[in-house]
């Protein structure tokens, strides 16, 4: 049984620079016969954005890739302490 959503924050490996971009990938398939449609969300100060939607394949993982060249919950370019606190995960759409 999957959860409608699951979040986790990931480890900051730099504390100075510029994040030209965070991509986030999505690993899934489904193992059974409905149509089934999963999202990416990014979870920032509490408030979660849902991004598009996918449709894992019926029996074969796929890889869902997704750039986030700014930071949904801000609206503006990635900062460090935006990133490390930040959590990304997945939600069960339909």
């Amino acid at each position: 049984t999957v959860p409608d959503s699951y979040t986790a924050g990931f480890a900051n490996p730099a504390t100075s620079g510029v994040i030209k971009a965070v991509q986030v990938v999505i690993s899934a398939e489904k193992d059974d016969a409905k149509v089934t449609t999963i999202a990416l969300v990014t979870r920032h100060s509490g408030a979660d954005t849902v991004g598009a939607g996918v449709n894992p394949s019926n029996g074969s993982y796929a890889m869902f890739p997704t750039i986030l060249e700014t930071n949904p919950g801000t609206g503006v370019a990635w900062v460090y302490a935006d990133f490390a606190a930040d959590e990304f995960g997945v939600k069960r759409t339909a």
